[in-house]
């Protein structure tokens, strides 16, 4: 939920302007950390919860991984457009990605994170080791710069 802060304040910020390359820095670390964090850590941990609504509450968490592959999509296509020189679609495109990316992640906030809470203690200590790792790929400095987190903050956080 860090992260989803994090993401709005950027989205106000790249939404306006021609900063394309902060834009696709940006879309680097949402795709290839971001996401990753939540589809490889978080969402399968949550999916195996014994939730009374458990049929209903993994269908969302693929509604929401299918949101993540319209968002990447998106991207793509912003940057290929950017590349071919139509930067007045891509100006009025960007602000659907910025949209639809807040809109997702209010989502997963409101309908899927709560449920964190729920699951055992040893797990989610376990999913921290993980996310962590999956950070350290990507690039610590990366991911500071990308999520305004302080070094101090990262490692009270991922130790």
């Amino acid at each position: 939920m860090y992260e989803h802060q994090s993401i709005r304040k950027l989205a106000e910020v790249l939404d306006h302007g021609d900063k394309f390359d902060e834009f696709v820095l940006f879309n680097k670390y949402l795709k290839e950390c971001h996401m990753e964090v939540e589809e490889e850590v978080l969402f399968p941990i949550l999916a195996q919860g014994n939730f009374s609504d458990s049929l209903t509450f993994r269908a969302r968490i693929d509604r929401v991984v299918a949101d993540h592959r319209l968002i990447e999509t998106l991207a793509s296509n912003l940057q290929r457009w950017y590349g071919s020189g139509d930067v007045v679609l891509v100006w009025q495109r960007m602000p659907l990605y910025f949209k639809l990316l807040v809109e997702h992640n209010a989502t997963e906030d409101s309908t899927l994170f709560p449920r964190w809470d729920e699951i055992s203690g040893s797990i989610t200590a376990d999913s921290v080791k993980e996310a962590k790792n999956i950070i350290l790929s990507f690039g610590k400095k990366d991911y500071l710069e990308a999520t305004g987190m302080s070094r101090g903050e990262f490692e009270k956080t991922f130790g």
